[in-house]
């Protein structure tokens, strides 16, 4: 299966099409139904500052409170006039589009169970479902031009690819942590889309700041003070603080979260760049290392990650499918949540028992990556030198003398197909093959 998609193949048939139109009007009914819900209700009084007039990052009473979120998220406001409910059925408009548009795009080249499987995880992930289409949640539009900035880099269209992830950077400030590993395309960097990207969140900012001035860096500061919560490695130590020694040393972790996390991410990066993993595979795996460890860890963070998941089943074949596998369980674990904070939020942690599963995954992704720097090692040991053959010794004819001889299994040159790579998914020893441009 090549990589980038035949432009000139077949798209979606007629049935297809007919079967997402449904899909979406199912979802704009839902949608509709449900009503103002969850972070939805500060949303409303965010834009009606915006309609007033007055500063959107100011404060709000107490539980709504402050604005956290980027420029882009005051363009709904506009929405407001024609209904409270238009923006939240803008939201779900916008991400069924980009759906409708990842599995347009791939079913050129995947046929069969990957892109039915992709397609059911992208419009039908219960997290997706609640925290976007019942919630309203505006991390379901960062899913959105996510997704499209990633089929965007599958057909070569890096410059585009960079437009969608500004608008999400601008939207919420989390998917520049995506655009990193993006960049990193086999051992190479994509200057094209991180110029593209840097560009248009700029002028985004830039625009921003002649309106409403200083206070748009607000949400900055108010993602560095916020404490842990929720999908956070950081939140499941309060419960098992023996993991690193004590609760003294939980602490000390909390005052140094941003620095932690900002570690993990170099880290993060560097396998992916001197490993040369593919990037989307590079970018699924990583950028969810790196959620893990941010302190806030909500759950409508989650639904980003869900989209790029399901899209190694729509473009990477048995390599994605591989990946995907190695990534189900903590997608059942997310998908589970959702229902039961659905169900009964005040008791979702307790019926669940939530967090033996959550540090149980998040302890294997940090295996993982100490893996990774392990095989990275050994990958780049210097060889043994030379050994001459002894000028003294005799050997039968027709044998020639020993040019070299590993000591031990050490001084063997580091493989990435190594077993335990294929134990953990096939991620680690992915080598993408050289694509014709």
């Amino acid at each position: 299966m090549t990589m980038y998609p035949d432009r000139s193949a077949r798209s979606l048939g007629i049935p297809a099409r007919i079967l997402m139109l449904v899909v979406a009007c199912a979802a704009l009914v839902l949608a509709f139904r449900m009503g103002p819900r969850f972070d939805y209700v500060s949303y409303l009084r965010q834009w009606n500052l915006v309609l007033s007039g007055q500063n959107p990052w100011g404060e709000l009473p107490q539980p709504y409170g402050v604005n956290a979120y980027g420029p882009i998220h005051n363009l709904f406001a506009l929405l407001m006039p024609m209904g409270e409910i238009v923006p939240k059925l803008a939201e779900v408009t916008i991400y069924m589009a980009a759906c409708w548009r990842c599995i347009a795009v791939a079913s050129r080249s995947t046929r069969g169970l990957p892109l039915y499987a992709g397609a059911a995880v992208l419009l039908f992930h219960p997290m997706t479902m609640i925290f976007g289409y019942v919630f309203g949640a505006n991390d379901l539009v960062v899913a959105a031009f996510i997704a499209l900035a990633f089929v965007d880099k599958v057909e070569q269209r890096s410059g585009w690819a960079g437009f969608w992830l500004a608008l999400a950077i601008l939207l919420k400030f989390y998917p520049a942590i995506y655009l990193t590993f993006m960049m990193l395309d086999r051992g190479r960097i994509d200057r094209k889309l991180g110029i593209s990207c840097a560009a248009i969140t700029g002028a985004g900012f830039a625009l921003a700041f002649a309106i409403w001035g200083t206070d748009v860096s607000r949400p900055f500061v108010f993602a560095t003070e916020r404490g842990s919560s929720l999908l956070s490695f950081h939140y499941s130590l309060y419960h098992f603080s023996w993991l690193v020694g004590g609760d003294a040393n939980v602490e000390l972790m909390r005052r140094w979260d941003v620095a932690i996390m900002a570690g993990l991410w170099l880290v993060s990066l560097l396998l992916a760049w001197r490993l040369r993993l593919d990037w989307l595979i590079a970018t699924v795996l990583g950028s969810l290392f790196v959620m893990l460890n941010y302190k806030t860890g909500n759950p409508q963070y989650q639904m980003p990650f869900i989209a790029a998941s399901a899209l190694l089943l729509l473009f990477r074949g048995t390599a994605g499918i591989r990946a995907f596998t190695a990534l189900l369980p903590y997608n059942v674990l997310i998908a589970v949540h959702a229902l039961m904070y659905f169900a009964q939020p005040s008791q979702a942690w307790t019926a669940l028992n939530f967090y033996w599963g959550f540090t149980a995954i998040a302890l294997c992704l940090y295996a993982v990556l100490a893996f990774g720097l392990v095989e990275l090692t050994l990958r780049h040991r210097p060889k043994p030198p030379l050994r001459a053959a002894s000028p003294d010794r005799e050997y039968p004819a027709g044998k020639a003398p020993p040019t070299s001889q590993p000591q031990n299994d050490i001084d063997q040159p580091a493989r990435l197909d190594h077993p335990l790579s294929q134990a953990v998914g096939g991620v680690l020893e992915h080598r993408s093959p050289v694509y014709p441009r």
